[in-house]
């Protein structure tokens, strides 16, 4: 979304600045001296990891309903649960 319209949409900014406040955290928590170079990848796979997760608990396990919530095609949601170690079948998997 660009800048003119989050500063036209409150809760979005709202949730940003929630989100940085987090994110901040999480950053501090895995900055170590001897550790650097891979914070991105480690963040956006937690971040997405975690949305992965909501969307199917929000969608009791159904997948083909959790890719539609999140605007994705099954197949692209099931590639990323593998990829992201998130396969365990819930009682209504597909």
């Amino acid at each position: 979304m660009p800048e003119k319209q989050l500063e036209k949409n409150p809760p979005i900014v709202a949730v940003e600045k929630c989100l940085e406040k987090q994110v901040a955290d999480v950053m501090t928590f895995l900055t170590e001296p001897h550790r650097t170079g891979h914070i991105h990848e480690e963040v956006m796979q937690m971040v997405e990891r975690s949305l992965l997760r909501v969307a199917m608990e929000r969608n009791n396990g159904v997948k083909s309903k959790a890719a539609s919530y999140l605007g994705i095609s099954r197949n692209s949601l099931q590639a990323r649960l593998v990829r992201l170690g998130i396969n365990k079948p819930t009682p209504k998997d597909e």
